[in-house]
C-alpha cells in the first residue's frame, strides 16, 4: 500500500511517500516543516531500520528546500548519517547544468558573488524576528553544498549530470517505481541561459560555470527570486494544482514571467508506481 504523508509547508511543498518498504521524501517545506514534522518520522523510520531511498528536492525556493537544509545539516555526511541513512538524492543544481570552472575568478567578480552569498538565504517566517537565531539560518550552506561536502549520491553520482526525461527514465524501488516524465534536457538548458544572462546584469563578466563558490551563489539567487527556480519535482497527482499555483504566480509577477514560463517548462514530474 502507498502511503503519502503531507507536511504543513506554509506556501511550499514536503511529502514522504511510502512504500513496500521504500521511502522517498519529497521537499522539505521550511526548516520548522522538518523540525516540528519531519525529523520525528524520519527518526520512526531509522528507529525500524528503514532508510530514505530517494530525497527530491523538486526546485530552489526557500518554502520548499529549506527543511532538506536543515535536514542534511543535522544529518552530516552520507557515511555516518546522523537520523537515517540516505540513499540517493535528485537535485538539479548548477553543477548538473553546466561543466566545472577550474579558472581563477576575477577579484571583481568575486566580490559580487560573495555579497550574493553573504545575503544567503531567506528569512523563514518561523525566524522571523528572531534575532540571532534569522541571521543564522539565512547564512548557512546552500544544498548543493551540504550534498557535496556529505559524500550523497547525487544524480546518478556526483551531482555533474542532471535529472531529465532523456537520462533518467526510471528509477527501481523495492516499493515500486518511480518514472521520470519531464523535463527534457532542452529545458535545462534554457535555465542555463537564463543564470548566464543574469550573472551579466549583476556585472560579473568572467567565466559563469560551476564551482562551490558559484554554486552557493546560484542557489541564493534563486531562492530570492519570486518565482519559481530551477526544475520541480512531484508526483503527477498534482500536476494540475501545481501548473494552476505558477500560472497564478506568473500573472501577479511580470518583471519574471519569461523566467516563470521557463522554469514552469523545466521542472521534473515523476510518476510513482506500486508494484503489486
Amino acid at each position: 500500500m502507498l502511503k503519502i504523508r503531507m507536511y504543513p509547508a506554509g506556501n511550499g511543498d514536503a511529502f514522504l511517500i511510502s512504500g513496500g518498504g521504500s521511502n522517498v521524501l519529497v521537499d522539505g517545506g521550511y526548516g520548522q516543516t522538518f523540525d516540528d514534522h519531519i525529523a520525528p518520522d524520519l527518526r520512526g523510520l531509522s528507529q525500524r531500520g528503514e532508510r530514505l531511498d530517494l530525497l527530491l528536492a523538486s526546485h530552489i525556493d526557500a518554502d520548499h528546500i529549506s527543511g532538506l537544509i536543515r535536514f542534511l545539516s543535522v544529518n552530516g555526511s552520507s557515511a555516518a548519517p546522523g537520523v537515517l541513512p540516505v540513499d540517493r538524492i535528485w537535485h538539479n543544481s548548477l553543477r548538473s547544468l553546466t561543466a566545472k570552472n577550474g579558472a581563477a575568478i576575477d577579484p571583481a567578480d568575486r566580490n559580487i558573488l560573495n555579497a550574493i552569498r553573504e545575503r544567503g538565504h531567506p528569512a523563514s517566517p518561523a525566524h522571523s524576528g528572531r534575532g540571532a537565531a534569522e541571521i543564522s539560518a539565512r547564512q548557512g550552506s546552500s544544498l548543493a553544498t551540504l550534498i557535496h561536502s556529505g559524500g550523497y549520491q547525487w544524480n546518478l553520482g556526483d551531482g555533474t549530470a542532471s535529472i531529465a526525461l532523456n537520462r533518467t527514465a526510471m528509477l527501481k524501488l523495492a516499493g515500486g517505481t518511480v518514472r521520470v516524465i519531464a523535463p527534457k534536457q532542452e529545458r535545462l538548458d534554457a535555465l542555463l541561459k537564463w543564470w548566464k544572462a543574469r550573472l551579466r546584469q549583476m556585472g560579473v563578466t568572467g567565466n559563469w560555470g560551476t564551482s562551490d563558490f558559484i554554486d552557493d551563489a546560484f542557489e541564493f539567487v534563486c531562492e530570492h527570486a519570486p518565482e519559481p527556480t530551477t526544475s520541480r519535482a512531484f508526483p503527477r497527482g498534482w500536476e494540475r494544482r501545481k501548473r494552476k499555483r505558477a500560472t497564478h504566480h506568473a500573472r501577479r509577477t511580470t518583471d519574471h514571467s519569461d523566467w516563470a514560463d521557463r522554469a514552469d517548462r523545466s521542472r521534473v514530474m515523476l510518476l510513482h508506481q506500486c508494484d503489486p
